[in-house]
Parts: structure tokens; C-alpha cells; sequence
């Protein structure tokens, strides 16, 4: 019986030591990771804690989300290509009417092509920053892919808050880890 307790004290021993090798290999990786991602210099002391993991589930619903808004964006551009062309078709036939009127009744044409002049303008506002909003969820759908392509037993990657000092300079970042511990752009 005392054999059995020392051999399970040595054993427990044994696991916790490997556990805490393998919790310090991680910290390490990803410690050389962000110091190479900074194209920091060995001397430079990079400290790291991890802030939120980022599970298989949880990004499953993300690239739902996305894909469902830039289906929205999608629309939206659509119906304003349309409103654009409306507002664009009706400006060409007030210059058209406008050139047939005389000189007297020209106000109301020129009011109501400068307002639809302005219309037109505002709804090309609005497609230039859907536009762009697009392009910001066309970016995050190609860092969720990149997330799923490097699932590891459940986990899609890590919220990692990064402490480094140059010239004694204390920089704070968080950056979003893979489940390899890389940096994603």
C-alpha cells in the first residue's frame, strides 16, 4: 500500500511538471511569435497573458453574422444602383425639358434638376460607404476563414494582450492569435 502512495505522489508529480512544460511552451510560442510578428530584438522582453479564447462554436456564429450582412450590404447596394439610375434618368430629362423652355419658366425645371442633381449625389454617398463597410466585413470573413482553417481541438484562436517596452517606452496592444499561436493580420 505505501508503494502505491508513493508511486501515485511520483506520478502526480510527474503530470503536474509535464502540464506546467507544456503551459510554458505555449506562453514561449507565443511570446517568439509576437516578438517576431513586432520584429522585436531578443533583448526586448515581451510579456503576453491571454485575454479570451475564441471556440469553434463562437466563430461559426461570427461567419454566420457576416455572411448575412454582407447579404445585406448586397441588397442595399442594389436598390441604390437603382435609386441612382432613377435620380440620373430623371436629371437628363429636366436638361432636356429645360433646353425647350423659354427663359421665363426656367426656374422650377432648374430648382427641381438641382434637387434631383443633389439626390443623386446623396444616394452615391451612401453606395461609397456601404462600399467600404463591405470591404470591412470582406476582411473579417478572410480572418474568420483563416481562424477556421487553424482549428485545433475545438479552439479557433486567442484575444492576447501584448506588453513590450522600447526606449523605455511601454507599448500596449491586443492582438488576435491563431489556434497555432500565430499572429493574424
Amino acid at each position: 500500500m505505501r508503494f502505491l502512495t508513493i508511486f501515485s505522489v511520483i506520478l502526480i508529480t510527474l503530470i503536474y511538471s509535464c502540464s506546467q512544460d507544456q503551459g510554458s511552451n505555449a506562453l514561449d510560442q507565443i511570446n517568439a511569435n509576437v516578438s517576431a510578428y513586432f520584429f522585436l530584438t531578443d533583448s526586448v522582453e515581451v510579456e503576453t497573458v491571454i485575454r479570451d479564447t475564441l471556440s469553434k462554436e463562437e466563430l461559426e456564429e461570427m461567419m454566420e453574422q457576416v455572411n448575412k450582412n454582407l447579404n445585406l450590404i448586397d441588397r442595399d447596394l442594389d436598390t441604390l444602383s437603382l435609386m441612382i439610375d432613377n435620380q440620373a434618368y430623371s436629371a437628363m430629362y429636366l436638361g432636356q425639358e429645360l433646353d425647350k423652355k423659354l427663359i421665363l419658366n426656367r426656374n422650377d425645371l432648374e430648382d427641381s434638376l438641382q434637387r434631383t442633381s443633389i439626390r443623386k449625389l446623396e444616394y452615391q454617398l451612401k453606395q461609397a460607404q456601404l462600399t467600404a463597410k463591405k470591404q470591412v466585413y470582406k476582411q473579417t470573413n478572410r480572418l474568420l476563414l483563416h481562424l477556421k482553417r487553424s482549428e485545433s481541438q475545438g479552439i479557433a484562436g486567442y484575444n492576447v494582450a501584448v506588453k513590450y517596452r522600447i526606449n523605455n517606452e511601454l507599448m500596449e496592444v491586443e492582438l488576435l492569435l491563431d489556434a497555432n499561436f500565430v499572429v493574424v493580420d
